[in-house]
């Protein structure tokens, strides 16, 4: 499986790695994959989304509406979800 790394100070990482355990699964929150807490380098290794939405919404041109609902209705979902895990 394909995965993204971010790169976390040694300070953020463990509070940022209980949150993404915690969430669970749902097919539009990115998962956590694994971590790695060295004092050289800290570091969460993600799922790997296969496009980066920031990216996309800045190509005029490149998104017809119908997707630009789908994608606004995606982060809806995923957002509703976040909420229901308080």
């Amino acid at each position: 499986a394909k995965v993204a790394m971010k790169k976390c100070p040694r300070s953020d990482i463990s509070h940022e790695v209980e949150v993404l355990i915690n969430v669970g699964k749902h097919q539009n929150i990115v998962g956590i994959e694994g971590f790695c807490d060295d004092p050289n380098q800290s570091c969460i290794f993600l799922q790997l989304m296969e496009c980066e939405l920031r990216r996309l919404l800045q190509k005029p041109g490149e998104i017809f509406e119908k997707d630009l609902c789908t994608m606004t209705l995606d982060v809806c979902a995923g957002l509703q979800f976040l909420h229901e895990q308080e």
